[in-house]
């Protein structure tokens, strides 16, 4: 078997995906089978923001692109593209002022393919850059882009309950959902199969994970101190304060991460280097970013005016619509590339798309929409939820112990499903207010502080 051949297979055999690729090498010592070679490495992006992936291959010839043409036609080709048509018709309804259910649900559909070419574009912009450092603090930068887009909007719009829910319910995704499904369609097979993955980084990113929990506790927990209504209106100031000191030193921390993942310790990210070039020039891919961009800015403007509409008309909880649909945008296509990776065999990859993809979320995006919210004069603080802070502790603990070996199994995906389908339920069914800090009450010619649980179980 010729070492030519061998490298044109291993270019067809590149997976085409969200701005996620492996390029997985036949062996030359097989018995001409096309066994794949499981040992070859890659690069990821979302755990790694070391991304070396291109996002598609040549179906006629197996040879790298040579043309601006020929890449984006395989960029386009992708059966995620078809819901591109909805784009123009959700701007169309949003500004045509039409039912708020159908510029929602319009909108939503279009903006999955555009979270998706957005994704592709960053990747592209890093590979032609031909600069480790700068691909990976570009996609450590724009890997949650379409989120931050949503925070800009929601903010502008004055609902920063809703900011707080899509980034939690990101957080949620990506660690139960992705992740589960990864490990549990992964692990399917024969009898004792089991996934293999390095356990040390996956750690690091479950640590940093760990230092969010209590950047967002201790703000939530601040205001449940309040024994009367001033002393809430009071702390809810100062809790706005602190909640801003917090997010600058969790830009900090998270800026530390990436001199840890990209420079100090970038072993424990990837697995080798590979040689890939780009599809589309820099230029092209600049171009590329540019209108993506503008196109997921105002269809996410109609998207985020229009919950509270669909919300009152339909009937849907505005709370599962934040937790729960909302981060279907961003990270549908994260999600196939995470399953795919592990069907292929490369756990490692599904563990960084989706724990890293959280801390992006976790360290990066949620100290912006404060930081955001400031410069906007928006008084969005870390104050998240009551009820939301514990079950973010107890997702970040059952993540823990899953990976803490390097080994899983059907089971424990299977598990972590359960745990987010829960998480569901009760967002479902959870009323608005419900979960929200210590209300009052006035009883005995005073004012106490109460939770919604407690006012749940009281008889009275």
């Amino acid at each position: 078997m010729s070492q030519a051949w061998v490298k044109k297979q291993a270019t067809i055999a590149r997976h085409l995906s969200y701005g996620h690729s492996e390029i997985s090498e036949y062996d030359p010592l097989d018995d001409g089978t096309g066994t794949f070679n499981k040992s070859s490495g890659s690069q990821y992006r979302g755990g790694s923001v070391m991304s070396s992936s291109v996002g598609g291959f040549s179906a006629l010839d197996g040879v790298p692109f040579t043309s601006n043409a020929d890449g984006f036609r395989n960029i386009l080709v992708n059966k995620s593209n078809l819901l591109l048509i909805c784009v123009p018709l959700g701007i169309m309804m949003g500004f045509l002022e039409w039912s708020p259910a159908w510029i929602f649900w319009m909108n939503f559909c279009g903006m999955v393919p555009l979270a998706r070419l957005l994704g592709v574009a960053t990747e592209e912009l890093a590979i032609g850059l031909h600069n480790d450092t700068l691909g990976g603090l570009l996609n450590a930068t724009f890997g949650n882009a379409v989120e931050m887009i949503i925070v800009i909007q929601a903010l502008n719009s004055g609902q920063t309950e809703l900011v707080k829910y899509s980034l939690l319910g990101s957080i949620f995704s990506n660690l139960l959902l992705v992740l589960g499904m990864s490990f549990f369609i992964g692990g399917l097979g024969e009898p004792g199969k089991e996934l293999f993955f390095q356990e040390t980084g996956a750690m690091i990113n479950v640590t940093m994970l760990c230092v969010s929990c209590v950047s967002v506790a201790v703000p939530t927990l601040f205001l449940t101190g309040a024994g009367s209504m001033s002393e809430y209106d009071e702390l809810k100031v100062l809790d706005l304060e602190v909640s801003r000191v917090c997010s600058c030193i969790i830009i900090c921390c998270y800026i530390a991460y990436l001199i840890f993942q990209l420079y100090t310790h970038i072993d424990l990210f990837v697995d080798e280097e590979s040689d890939e070039e780009p599809q589309i020039t820099i230029k092209a891919s600049f171009v590329m970013l540019f209108i993506v961009t503008i196109l997921i800015s105002v269809s996410s403007e109609y998207l985020v005016s229009s919950v509270n509409g669909l919300c009152s008309t339909s009937g849907l909880n505005p709370n599962f619509v934040g937790m729960i649909l909302i981060p279907i945008i961003g990270n549908a296509c994260e999600h196939a590339s995470a399953v795919t990776m592990s069907i292929m065999g490369r756990p490692v990859i599904s563990v960084g798309i989706a724990v890293g993809s959280s801390v992006q979320i976790a360290l990066l995006v949620i100290p912006f929409a404060v930081l955001t919210g400031w410069a906007m004069d928006v008084p969005m603080d870390l104050a998240f939820p009551l009820i939301s802070v514990p079950i973010l502790t107890l997702t970040v603990l059952v993540v823990f112990s899953i990976i803490l070996n390097g080994r899983v199994n059907w089971l424990e995906g299977l598990l972590l499903i359960a745990t987010y389908s829960i998480i569901a339920v009760m967002y479902w069914f959870l009323r608005p207010g419900m979960d929200d800090g210590p209300t009052f009450v006035v009883q005995g010619g005073g004012a106490r502080p109460v939770n919604a649980t407690s006012v749940m179980m009281s008889p009275f």
